[in-house]
């Protein structure tokens, strides 16, 4: 077979800033478009013997399904894809195929012709085809079975991990899910898993456009180093950049040997407005172009829009030392301003159907700004996310942590070709991602230096020189305003210690500490924290548990829950023992008798520690600057470790979270024998000017004792008061000296907003509570809940009021969601929740419960 020169070498990427190129059409070839097929390993090599091929070719990318191949046989086969485009005007523009994503090993043929060899699954390729594409054209892709490469023999590793399901694994670019049986178990990613396009171009190619941006005092700079040429003979006349209303002429560079001629310059702003996470001011951003003027006409090049801020984080140099001592905390300074990060670890959406969309995204990002959360870490055992992605998190202000996707695996960097295409990987990510003010830290991989510790192995070889040498200099060469950390956890005495460092704390959670714990070891900043098995509402139950009684022992149920490797455990005993602690319930016991009690108290027991986890973390004395959950979103159905379930609904401990990661954050936290401290957080950089009322309740539902203080800030600050000092009285509020019997316990604040002095009105800002955690159990007084839904624009609005308190008001109104929920309300008051429709509205049918009853209220519909 015939391979032309120009066919097979992989041109540089359109760059991935560019939004839009003068006289460029880009066509993704639809999912509907492709056939394939799925047959033994070799029983063809090239798409002339698959006419000896009798099966019968399935429509889409699915043959495994069509063929009815089970998810733990699927590497076992070769799997083929065809499909045919046509084109015009062939001999009047460049022509191309960019292949966002083939897993793993792959192979690609255009009207027989073979183009490309990849075995990297996260690399993107665009390849010219001007030389070989026709009118009508035919492309196949071949993806080899990776089962027979993964068995070949290959050099002993370092060491093994049971983490994956084949020792070898580490010599393949690709993705761990689906490879990972005690979370992540089949099908793996297989086959063009991003989208395949074609590119025409008949003005000018752009084949780099670095863009950095930065901040002098008040002045954004922009350094512009931009590579094209113009195309059908034609000369380019002037390229310059424009950033809002600036414009800069960008100086033609001398091509350096075969490359295209560079245009390098710089542009500044004045009075720069710098680009926040959502949490503490406002993403802003810059349309970006470049005006290219060839034979005397202009041409539009969009960019992405640009954000200019300053980025650093403490401490971060002694990680790369061989023994990083932290004496200092470690955190992030954004702006010149420490920034609390929360979050979680970012889980792809579907990991059946990776061709993801702008508006996908787009709905599960705003449901993650709205819960506070202000920054996501892409782990290295998933995949690299999407432009639009990164692009969104830059529009709404939230921080990303990006790991390399390397993790846990003795990679044989020792290998030259699987050190180069490292490397190749490695870049073109950098060169993806380096522009874009979401990005706030760099990381080499997962988990391999704490894998290394365990082990007792030093810290070097190839492996680590890899990661601290060779990907850090690469990493400041591209992205030198980024900061790049080598390992998630890292530094310190030992990368696994959680008071140094970067750390993954599961002290409360997996290995089923206190909360003393939290508040004992403390982690300087959590890039992975608080695992449960949560437990999603129950539609989300519904589908193996068709009878909503159903019991929590059955195998479809626990086939969703995670667990750890080589455990005898599973993250449900985790909860249930946080259950037990909380509540003094058998939680056995509970499972059989009332599984509809043990959901419930499951949701608000995970909830509860979370939020109580994060509030100790976030007080101002505290040295914790950050902490992501482990993980987002559920891979499969069940009760997962995410926050939400795996059809994007908000579980339980989403709602708790999202009162604890409030901007403007209101709490209480128990400090043993000091009593219990009342903390205000408040980030945004505007004056509050407010007023605090606490009260103390009585058994009845009467006021006892209450207070009001004015709390008034120019701009971002904490506050922390004695609550016992706060109303004058001691009253051993959190239980601590035991001088006597327990008294009845409940104390509520509230933040008054002044909105309007003059007339006095105000709003309620933020609220909290506290009560001894078994509050409620015994159902002392029941809290005669009422409700009234009234029809709106985007759905309802929904006001509960209660007569007595109610702890932890779940609404259950399936498919509308509730901005808030898993609330609680003080006796004598209500609150108002707005209950959003689906995108096809259905009629509201729903209900409300609470901890402290047995009873079902149903929710009223006011008729119009």
């Amino acid at each position: 077979m015939n391979t032309p020169q120009n066919a097979s070498a992989a041109l540089a990427a359109t760059p991935f800033n560019v939004v839009a190129t003068a006289g460029t059409c880009v066509t993704a070839i639809a999912q509907s478009a492709w056939s394939s097929i799925a047959i033994a390993p070799n029983t063809a090599t090239e798409p002339a013997q698959l006419e000896t091929i009798t099966q019968t070719w399935s429509p889409g990318l699915d043959a495994f399904a069509a063929q009815g191949i089970s998810a733990t046989e699927r590497e076992n086969y070769d799997v083929w894809y065809r499909c045919g485009f046509s084109l015009d005007d062939i001999s009047q523009c460049e022509t191309r195929l960019r292949f966002e994503g083939l897993a793993t090993v792959a192979e690609v043929w255009l009207n027989g012709i073979r183009l490309l060899q990849s075995d990297n699954m996260f690399v993107q390729h665009q390849l010219s085809i001007s030389a070989v594409s026709q009118t009508e054209n035919t492309l196949y892709i071949r993806i080899l079975a990776l089962t027979p490469l993964l068995n070949a023999r290959k050099p002993r590793p370092k060491w093994r991990t049971p983490f994956v399901n084949h020792k070898n694994l580490s010599w393949f670019r690709t993705s761990q899910i689906g490879r990972i049986p005690t979370w992540s178990p089949p099908p793996a990613i297989i086959g063009p898993w991003l989208p395949v396009s074609v590119i025409q171009l008949r003005t000018l190619t752009l084949n780099a456009c670095q863009l950095q941006c930065s901040i002098e005092g008040n002045q954004g700079v922009v350094n512009a180093n931009i590579e094209l040429h113009a195309l059908n003979g034609k000369s380019i006349d002037s390229v310059q950049l424009q950033v809002g209303s600036q414009k800069a002429l960008l100086i033609k560079a001398q091509a350096n040997g075969d490359k295209q001629p560079r245009y390098t310059g710089q542009l500044t702003l004045s009075n720069v407005q710098t680009w926040w996470p959502h949490t503490h001011g406002e993403p802003a951003r810059y349309d970006a172009a470049l005006i290219v003027t060839i034979d005397g006409q202009q041409h539009i090049i969009d960019c992405d829009p640009l954000g200019f801020r300053t980025l650093a984080w403490s401490n971060l140099a002694a990680a790369l030392n061989t023994k990083g001592q932290f004496k200092e905390d470690f955190g992030l300074t954004l702006n010149g301003e420490k920034i609390f990060c929360r979050g979680a670890c970012w889980t792809p959406l579907n990991i059946h159907n990776t061709h993801t969309s702008e508006a996908q995204y787009k709905e599960a990002l705003l449901q993650l700004r709205d819960a506070g959360i202000n920054m996501l870490r892409i782990s290295g055992t998933f995949y690299y996310e999407q432009d639009v992605f990164y692009r969104l998190c830059d529009e709404l202000g939230i921080l990303v942590w990006q790991d390399f996707m390397f993790a846990r695996l003795a990679y044989p960097f020792e290998n030259e070709a699987f050190y180069a295409s490292a490397i190749a990987e490695a870049t073109q990510v950098l060169q993806r991602l380096h522009f874009r003010p979401s990005l706030a830290i760099l990381c080499g991989n997962t988990e391999i230096e704490q894998q290394t510790a365990m082990l007792g192995l030093p810290l070097e070889g190839e492996l680590h020189n890899f990661f601290r040498k060779s990907l850090a200099d690469l990493c400041s060469e591209i992205a030198p305003a980024t900061a790049y950390w080598p390992s998630s956890p890292a530094g310190g005495d030992l990368p696994f210690k959680v008071t140094q460092g970067v750390s993954h704390y599961f002290g409360v959670g997996g290995y089923q500490r206190g909360l003393e714990d939290a508040q004992l070891n403390s982690p300087q900043f959590a890039s992975e924290c608080l695992a449960f098995s949560n437990v999603p509402e129950n539609p989300g139950l519904k589908p193996f548990l068709p009878d909503q009684a159903g019991f929590p022992t059955h195998p479809d149920y626990k086939a969703g829950v995670a667990r750890d490797v080589s455990s005898g455990w599973d993250f449900a005993d985790i909860s249930d023992h946080y259950i037990e602690r909380l509540f003094h319930v058998d939680t056995r016991q509970l499972r059989y008798q009332d599984p509809q009690r043990y959901f419930q108290l499951s949701r608000i027991a995970c909830g509860e520690i979370m939020s109580k986890v994060y509030g100790l973390w976030r007080r101002e004395s505290s040295a914790c600057n950050g902490a992501l959950i482990w993980f987002l979103r559920d891979l499969q159905k069940g009760a997962g470790w995410g926050l939400i379930d795996s059809e994007g609904k908000a579980k339980s401990v989403y709602y708790y979270l999202k009162r604890a990661w409030a901007p403007l954050g209101l709490w209480f936290v128990d400090e043993g024998l000091n009593g219990v401290s009342l903390n205000l957080s408040h980030e945004k950089d505007i004056p509050l000017n407010s007023e605090l009322e606490i009260i103390r309740y009585q058994a009845n539902g009467h006021i006892a004792l209450s207070q009001k203080v004015p709390v008034n800030l120019t701009g971002r600050g904490h506050q922390q008061w004695n609550v016992e000092a706060l109303l004058q009285q001691f009253f051993d509020i959190s239980y601590a000296y035991k001088f006597g019997p327990k008294e009845y316990m409940l104390i509520h604040a509230r933040l008054w907003s002044k909105t309007d002095a003059d007339a006095g009105s105000s709003q309620v800002l933020n609220e909290c509570f506290y009560y001894p955690s078994d509050m409620g159990l015994q159902l002392q007084a029941e809290p005669e809940l009422e409700s009234t839904a009234v029809a709106n624009n985007t759905g309802y609005s929904l006001t509960v009021s209660a007569k007595n308190f109610a702890r932890a008001v779940a609404i259950n109104a399936y498919p509308y969601t509730p901005s808030d929920n898993y609330f609680d309300l003080a006796p004598n008051s209500c609150r108002t929740i707005e209950l959003q429709a689906p995108a096809e509205p259905k009629p509201l049918r729903g209900s409300i419960a609470v901890f402290n009853s047995l009873k079902t209220h149903t929710i009223n519909i006011q008729q119009k």
